[in-house]
């Protein structure tokens, strides 16, 4: 498939590059994107993409940012990288060096961003990472690079001992696209929480991102005998597991970790299929239930189905939330010089206008390991749609510390 390269350059009329100020006196701040918008996971980059492109024309719309007296209006500039580490660092250095950008924002993937970790920092590029789960982005020290979601680990482990305790497992197999390095790390923390518990990991059986016949590995995690089974891929894959194990015949527990949509999920399976399913996550926006969500949910909920016909998907919350942060320290700065915006970010606050929950630590957004927190929570479909069944544990001060252990071992 061709690459797709898409600008959005709705800071200045008229011009799509190069631009420092408008008619109006304005001036812009350059602020870029990589996203898988086409390839196996768009079902994640498309919609963060959408809430980043959403969050931005809204600040515009209302006049930009205000840093010291002077009118900034923001330029997005967007690129396809399909889901390829390769391509995403290319993408990273045409954004700097070609595109001029001050900022980088987004990235589902770990694999996207860190490659281009030592760039960034050489190049001093304030960057907030969006949907990645991936636990190394802030494991591994760089100050110019900021984290909005939770490391899968940091669910894993809470998840575990839900599973144990809550849901009473005892025996449980795990299948998954567990190649993939944050769903590896997901796989230990639910392996480290569940033994606390007493239970036992049966089997782990894996398959490729894309792959949709899993008969195989489910029919082999399905002869162990277990109280539950787990899911740990992307929507998609989640889809095919959930439809063949009960066409398999499983009558037991099914639980996952995806975060995705009942338009997702209906695009490969009934939601008849789903009732009862438990989707253990961060608690990411959700529009049958926001109980456990920001105070600016339900007017994002609104504001994103009026710009793109269709409900935003549960990690939108990450792609929207991170630009308003970013543009909260650039104005707590009163610069957009990269320093003094990574200071900022370093003492901000909890902005008002999140449409997630996010969590303080010592009063700030983000702890010491440069990593933000919102809640973990269990969910359930029931009915046809996905509702809040309880918010899990959330250890964000242990968790911190451990992570910050880590990161200065490197």
């Amino acid at each position: 498939m061709r690459k797709i390269w898409i600008m959005i350059a709705i800071a200045c009329t008229g011009l799509l590059a190069g631009c420092t100020s408008s008619s109006s006196g304005s001036h812009t701040i350059v602020i870029g994107e990589t996203e898988p918008l086409s390839g196996p996971i768009a079902v994640y980059g498309v919609p963060q993409y959408n809430s980043i492109k959403l969050a931005v024309k809204q600040i515009n719309d209302n006049g930009g940012l205000d840093v010291k007296g002077q009118k900034y209006q923001i330029k997005l500039v967007a690129l396809d990288d399909q889901f390829n580490p390769t391509t995403a660092l290319s993408n990273v250095k045409k954004l700097v060096e070609h595109e001029k950008v001050q900022f980088l924002v987004g990235f589902v993937s770990g694999s996207a961003v860190m490659p281009a970790l030592p760039y960034i920092e050489k190049n001093k590029i304030p960057t907030i990472v969006g949907a990645a789960p991936d636990k190394s982005i802030t494991a591994t020290p760089n100050p110019y690079v900021f984290h909005v979601r939770p490391p899968s680990d940091f669910t894993g482990l809470t998840s575990g001992k839900f599973i144990g305790n809550e849901l009473k497992v005892k025996k449980m197999a795990v299948v998954g696209t567990t190649s993939e390095g944050f769903f590896k790390d997901l796989v230990d923390g639910v392996k480290q929480g569940l033994e606390s518990t007493g239970g036992s990991i049966t089997t782990i059986q894996g398959f490729k991102v894309k792959e949709q016949d899993i008969t195989s590995q489910l029919t082999t995690a399905i002869a162990t005998q277990p109280d539950a089974i787990y899911v740990a891929a992307d929507v998609e894959s989640a889809a095919f597991v959930y439809k063949q194990a009960r066409e398999l015949g499983y009558k037991g527990r099914l639980l996952g970790f995806n975060g995705g949509s009942k338009a997702q999920f209906e695009k490969i399976v009934s939601t008849t299929v789903l009732e009862g399913i438990h989707d253990l996550i961060p608690a990411e926006i959700n529009p049958s239930d926001t109980s456990v969500n920001g105070p600016y949910v339900q007017t994002f909920l609104k504001q994103y189905k009026q710009e793109y016909n269709e409900e935003a998907t549960p990690s939108t919350g990450y792609g929207y939330d991170l630009v308003n942060i970013l543009a909260a320290a650039i104005q707590a700065a009163g610069s957009t010089k990269a320093d003094d915006v990574v200071k900022a970010l370093n003492h901000l606050q909890i902005p008002q206008n999140m449409t997630m929950k996010w969590i303080p630590v010592n009063g700030n957004l983000f702890d010491q390991n440069n990593q933000a927190y919102i809640p973990n929570a269990s969910f359930i479909w029931t009915n046809g749609e996905k509702r809040v069944y309880k918010e899990m544990d959330s250890p964000v001060e242990s968790y911190s510390a451990e992570l910050a252990k880590i990161r200065n071992k490197k």
